[in-house]
């Protein structure tokens, strides 16, 4: 009788099931608007945990997404490398495209050695052989973070979804004679939500290939496990256990309760000296880098001795500008340079030779007549700086606002530097010595790019090889910051050296007092880029200024340029000591001396010296000046202060904006008993969603 009732009853709930169905489909019907709509989202499949969203908290809510679990195994290698796969196993309350994981490469670490003293280490690692489940992966850097951002951007998803993430950590050696140390955060302190459970595993090898144990029990009692905040030093929110046989080193840890946001967790054991080998390392470079700090200014001094030491100048006495050069090349003759106090002082020296006259209609307000045009074979300074005076008139007024020549002045320079450098006769420096300058200038900059190379590649950030691009970027971002200031130091020190080559002459204790703060400046910037190591980076500085003093020493003047110069520094010393009995003499042999030698007094900035000379010998200005003098009272001081305005006055007129010039020339005038804590480890970081 009992299975027939059995049968019976089977037979019942047959007949009844498409109702059941029926009443299921429509209360699903029902409630189907009250399910999560994602707008186009796509639900991910619930592979990940059993977490209900129902019991988010406020934290997770804001945050848009529950942290299910974070599991982390470690294998640690001997060449100083972690094989790490992390599973983040999250749900998604709200429309995401997926998770970011930021791994720090570069930075520093601290721990507490045997004497409580605090340590910092450099951390420094190469990331590389990333590979994510769960979704595509776009690495990217930064700042010295490696960054992992997990998803589609043109996909959103909601509800549960895990992620796996495998990489290699290759650290670089620890520099600790006593032990090596195996130090990483293993979970990160900077995931933006909170943790409800985590484990970490890792797996450390001992034994060597001969089967002898690598790391003796006293250092393993010492291993720490800590969790907390960055800084903390708590051994105790994590149940851990070790297994030591086979080998291998065993560690498992489980979370005994969520980690709240900020939380994570750092491994710390030191295992013996040598545990490690081939490690990552670039010493190497750093010991070219030694190298070239020496090797650099060396071959500089040795092309300095072969093509670059000039000849002792002689100075003899002169009364007349040697080989009746025009005051404009003297001036750039003195010391290599074109200023504007050399080309306008043309004006000055046509006058003298009767090629236009000067008239001051009022205080600062010039009109320059043309007498007649310059004769042929003038160089083509003389000729684009007149023509750019005469372009229109016969007269031209300077001073006034609706006067503006143009270029004429910075092609007139141009046009003079050119000058000399394509006629073979008066070329100032040999080639050979031109070249060997050159190759010490190349030089000057190689000691501090490789330095920069050095602390870019070897002390800082080193992201995967599919970031290649980025490292580079980092190098020329970095030894930009610290060049430029370098490069400004090298122009100072090069116009200091240059005229000490030119003059023979000793730095004046003023421009030493001038250009002091300025050098103290710029090196400070360029070591401020490079804080991380000072002393290689004082290193690379010497040897870059002594490079570039030996770029500009290495120069040597020509037989003419030598020439030249003794008989220009022998007339401007003339007009520095000249006695008046002297002065009188050739007033009397020639009553326009004075004049004729006033811009070359002028380029040489001697002519208030010049004029006090001839003071009671001059007594009426040239016939080709007409000054403002008020009263009609000629003085030479009245006259100087005319010159001075009619320098400010050319000056002025010769505006326009300034292309860029050729030549050499230039405009000059938590700590407890193994002494580490949470996140003061390599590695770790943070991430979240997006």
């Amino acid at each position: 009788m009992a299975p027939r009732s059995l049968s019976l009853s089977n037979s019942c709930c047959f007949r009844r099931t498409p109702l059941i169905a029926a009443v299921l489909l429509v209360l699903l019907m029902l409630a189907s608007p009250l399910l999560p709509q994602g707008g186009g989202a796509v639900w991910a499949e619930d592979q990940a945990t059993s977490v209900d969203p129902r019991t988010a908290v406020l934290e997770e809510k804001v945050a848009g997404y529950i942290t299910g679990s974070y599991d982390v195994d470690v294998q640690v290698s001997r060449d100083n490398s972690y094989y790490i796969t992390e599973t983040i196993k999250v749900y998604f309350l709200i429309d995401s495209h997926g998770i970011y994981r930021d791994i720090p490469v570069a930075g520093k670490a601290y721990y507490r050695d045997d004497d409580g003293n605090v340590v910092e280490l450099d951390a420094r690692m190469k990331v590389e052989d990333i590979s994510v489940e769960g979704g595509s992966v776009e690495e990217s850097s930064e700042g010295n973070d490696l960054s992992l951002r997990i998803g589609d951007p043109d996909e959103t998803v909601r509800g549960a979804k895990t992620y796996v993430v495998k990489y290699r950590a290759r650290l670089l050696d620890d520099r600790i004679d006593d032990y090596d140390l195996i130090y990483f955060n293993v979970l990160p302190t900077n995931w933006r939500t909170l943790i409800r459970s985590a484990s970490v595993r890792i797996t450390i090898p001992n034994s060597d290939a001969d089967g002898r144990t690598l790391i003796p029990t006293h250092y393993l009692n010492r291993a720490e496990f800590i969790a907390g905040a960055y800084g903390a030093t708590d051994t105790q929110l994590f149940d851990v256990g070790v297994r030591n046989e086979g080998g291998v080193v065993d560690i498992l840890a489980r979370s005994k309760a969520a980690l709240a946001r900020g939380e994570g967790a750092t491994f710390l054991l030191r295992v013996p000296e040598g545990y490690f080998t081939n490690e990552m390392s670039y010493d190497w470079l750093y010991e070219i880098m030694r190298v070239l700090f020496v090797a650099a200014p060396l071959a500089c001094l040795l092309l300095w001795l072969l093509f670059g030491r000039d000849r002792k100048l002689v100075n003899p006495v002169e009364f007349y500008p040697p080989d009746g050069l025009p005051s404009g090349e003297i001036g750039y003759l003195v010391d290599g340079k074109v200023q504007p106090r050399d080309m306008l002082s043309m004006i000055l020296w046509w006058a003298s030779q009767g090629y236009l006259t000067i008239e001051e209609t009022g205080k600062g307000y010039f009109t320059l007549h043309k007498v007649k045009s310059l004769p042929p074979g003038v160089k083509s300074y003389q000729s684009i700086l007149f023509g750019s005076l005469f372009a229109v008139a016969d007269h031209v007024f300077l001073g006034t606002p609706d006067v503006a020549l143009g270029n004429g002045l910075t092609w007139a320079k141009s046009a003079l530097i050119k000058d000399y450098k394509e006629d073979v006769r008066y070329r100032l420096y040999t080639r050979a010595s031109i070249i060997a300058s050159g190759v010490c200038g190349a030089l000057a900059f190689a000691p501090f790019v490789l330095f920069f190379v050095c602390i870019t590649i070897a002390g800082g950030p080193m992201t995967s090889s599919a970031n290649a691009g980025a490292d580079i970027a980092g190098i020329a971002r970095d030894a930009t910051s610290g060049l430029m200031p370098l490069l400004l130091l090298a122009v100072i020190l090069s116009r200091i050296f240059s005229r000490v080559r030119v003059s023979g002459k000793a730095i004046k204790a003023k421009t030493i007092i001038f250009a002091l703060p300025g050098v103290i400046v710029l090196l400070a910037a360029a070591l401020g880029a490079v804080s991380s190591d000072i002393p290689n980076a004082l290193a690379a500085t010497g040897s870059t200024v002594l490079c570039i003093f030996f770029a500009w020493a290495a120069r040597q003047r020509t037989e003419y340029y030598d020439d030249i110069l003794n008989r220009i520094f022998g007339f401007k010393e003339f007009i520095r000591v000249a006695e008046v009995y002297r002065m009188e003499k050739l007033f009397d042999d020639d009553p326009q001396y004075y004049f004729k030698t006033l811009p070359y007094a002028w380029v040489f900035g001697l002519s208030d010296i010049w004029a006090q000379k001839f003071e009671g010998i001059v007594a009426s200005p040239p016939d080709w000046y007409d000054g403002y003098y008020g009263n009609n009272i000629f003085t030479w001081r009245l006259m100087l202060d005319s010159m001075g305005r009619l320098h400010m006055a050319s000056l002025a007129s010769f505006r326009a904006p300034a292309p860029e010039s050729g030549g050499s020339g230039g405009w000059s005038g938590g700590f407890s008993g193994g002494g580490g804590f949470s996140g003061g480890g390599f590695g770790g970081g943070g991430g979240g969603r997006w």
